[in-house]
C-alpha cells in the first residue's frame, strides 16, 4: 500500500512547555482565525540546535578548526564517518580499495561498505567526492531500512534511479525539499538527515524503561455535549519524541452497547504535514474533542495517539460512560 500524508483541524494541549503555532489552511489561503486554518503547535528545532544534539552524541564533529561548516559539501568519506558513529558498526570484513588504503577514514569507509550502507565501484570508493541529496537519499533510506514501493509520489526533480528514494526520504522527513536533487549535500543537510534517522532508529521506536502513560476524562456540558480530555504522559527516563505523519495526533473509537459506531478519522481529511512533539520526562500532552447529540445509552470510548509507526501502543485508554 502507497503511503500518502494528509490533515485535520484538531484541539492541541501541551502542558509546561512553551510553543509557537503555525497556521495552514485546508484551502490554500490562510488567515489566522480562520476555521480553514488548521492549528500546529509544535517545537521545531533549527539544524544548529539538531548539530549540538549529534556532536554531543560524538556522532557529527566539527573540523580540524572545531567549527561545524555546515555550508560546506559533504564529502563521502565524510558521509561514511557519521553513520559508523551513529550505528556503532564493527566488522571482520576486510573491504579493499585502492584509493582508501592509509586514508583518515579507512576504518570508517571499510565498516560502512561492509554493512552494506554505501559501495564503490571499479576498486574504487572515491573518498573525497561529493554527495548529491539523491544519493544521501539512498543511503538514509537504505540505513532505516525503508521499502521504496511503499511509497507514492509524483516525478521528482532528479534521477529516474532515484525516484523511489527521493519519495522515501522525503516522506519520512530524512531529507528537506528542493528544486534540484542532483546538486551537492552540504553538512547541514547530511545533519538534517542523520538528525531524522538516529530518531527512526534510536528514539521513537526504540526500548526505553517506562512509558507513555495514558489517561482519559470526561465532562458533561450543560447542553448535554461531553467533552473528553486525553493525556498522555512521558514516564519514561528521557525525553521522548512523538513524530506524526500528517496533522492527525490523535484518534477515537466510540462504542455504544458493545457496537462500533464511530471513528474519529474516519470522516476527516488530512493535510500533507510532518511534525515533531518532544515531551520531557514528566511532561503531558493534551488533546480535547466534544461529542454532541448522543441518544440514550451506554457508552465506551477509546484514544490513542495518531503517531508513525504506532510506537506507542501503550498509549490507548477506554473508559465507559452513560448518556440518559
Amino acid at each position: 500500500m502507497k503511503k500518502t500524508m494528509i490533515t485535520s483541524v484538531l484541539s492541541l494541549v501541551l502542558a509546561g512547555a512553551t510553543f509557537t503555532p503555525t497556521f495552514a489552511a485546508v484551502d490554500g489561503n490562510c488567515e489566522e482565525g480562520e476555521v480553514t486554518c488548521l492549528e500546529v503547535i509544535e517545537k521545531s528545532l533549527t539544524i544548529n540546535e539538531k548539530y549540538s544534539f549529534l556532536n554531543e552524541k560524538e556522532i557529527f564533529k566539527g573540523k580540524s578548526d572545531g567549527e561545524a561548516h555546515l555550508e560546506d559539501h559533504m564529502t563521502r568519506a565524510q558521509l561514511a564517518v557519521v553513520l559508523d558513529r551513529m550505528l556503532e558498526l564493527d566488522s571482520d570484513r576486510d573491504v579493499h580499495f585502492t584509493d582508501v588504503k592509509n586514508h583518515w577514514a579507512q576504518d570508517e569507509i571499510t565498516s560502512v561498505v561492509a554493512a552494506g550502507y554505501m559501495e564503490g565501484k571499479d576498486g574504487l570508493f572515491n573518498p573525497n567526492q561529493t554527495v548529491t541529496l539523491e544519493e544521501l537519499a539512498q543511503v538514509l533510506v537504505n540505513v532505516v531500512e525503508l521499502n521504496t514501493d511503499e511509497y507514492a509520489s509524483i516525478w521528482l526533480p532528479g534521477s529516474d534511479w532515484a525516484q523511489g528514494y527521493l519519495a522515501a526520504a522525503l516522506t519520512e522527513d530524512l531529507l528537506a525539499k528542493s528544486d534540484d536533487y542532483m546538486v551537492k549535500a552540504t553538512r547541514a543537510e547530511l545533519v538534517y538527515g542523520i538528525y531524522r534517522a538516529h530518531n527512526l532508529l534510536f528514539h521513537n521506536g526504540g526500548i526505553v524503561a517506562g512509558t507513555l502513560e495514558p489517561s482519559l476524562d470526561y465532562e458533561k456540558k450543560e447542553d448535554g455535549s461531553i467533552e473528553f480530555t486525553y493525556t498522555v504522559k512521558n514516564q519514561t527516563e528521557k525525553e521522548q519524541t512523538l513524530a506524526f505523519s500528517s496533522g492527525q495526533r490523535f484518534d477515537y473509537k466510540l462504542f455504544k452497547d458493545g457496537k462500533e459506531i464511530y471513528q474519529y478519522s474516519m470522516d476527516k481529511l488530512f493535510m500533507l504535514e510532518y511534525a515533531e512533539i518532544f515531551l520531557a520526562q514528566g511532561e503531558e500532552l493534551s488533546f480535547k474533542d466534544t461529542l454532541r447529540d448522543l441518544k440514550p445509552g451506554k457508552y465506551e470510548i477509546e484514544f490513542w495517539l495518531a503517531d508513525k509507526e504506532q510506537a506507542w501502543p501503550d498509549s490507548r485508554v477506554r473508559v465507559g460512560f452513560e448518556v440518559k
